[in-house]
């Protein structure tokens, strides 16, 4: 018996033990019978300095593979920062973006949020028939 469809999140390193362990995750799911479309690929813990982070990122833009095997990466990139590990380690609970992290942090999640909806919605409309693809973008951090 197939379990309901699954659309994850699916959040990695863009290295190659974290693809790797996203790939096995994913195989680990599909093996339970849960039928995936994953909603994205969140790169996270980005670091621009690093060229095995950049490769990874432009080779996923490029469909190149087996990165095409992942769900289709988000736009937004969130980096390595420690204003973003320190924002989770307060003893506080803000009630914005802005009030939880300084302003480009607060940006990109916002980014990320519409992505996500963006996204939802187009999924929605697919399952319901109609031809709604994915529009390519350019990476953002």
């Amino acid at each position: 018996m197939a379990l309901a469809r699954s659309h994850p999140i699916v959040p990695t390193i863009p290295d190659r033990l974290s693809v790797r362990g996203s790939f096995w995750l994913l195989d680990r799911i599909r093996r339970l019978g849960v039928k995936i479309e994953g909603l994205g690929t969140l790169w996270s813990l980005y670091r621009e300095q690093n060229k095995i982070h950049r490769r990874f990122v432009e080779a996923a833009v490029k469909g190149a593979d087996p990165l095409n095997q992942l769900p289709k990466p988000f736009n937004t990139i969130i980096p390595n920062a420690t204003a973003i590990a320190e924002s989770a380690e307060a003893d506080r609970n803000p009630q914005s973006f802005t009030a939880k992290y300084t302003p480009p942090f607060a940006k990109l999640y916002r980014l990320l949020c519409e992505e996500i909806v963006q996204r939802s919605e187009w999924q929605v409309a697919q399952a319901n028939g109609a031809k709604a693809t994915v529009p390519a973008g350019k990476p953002a951090l």
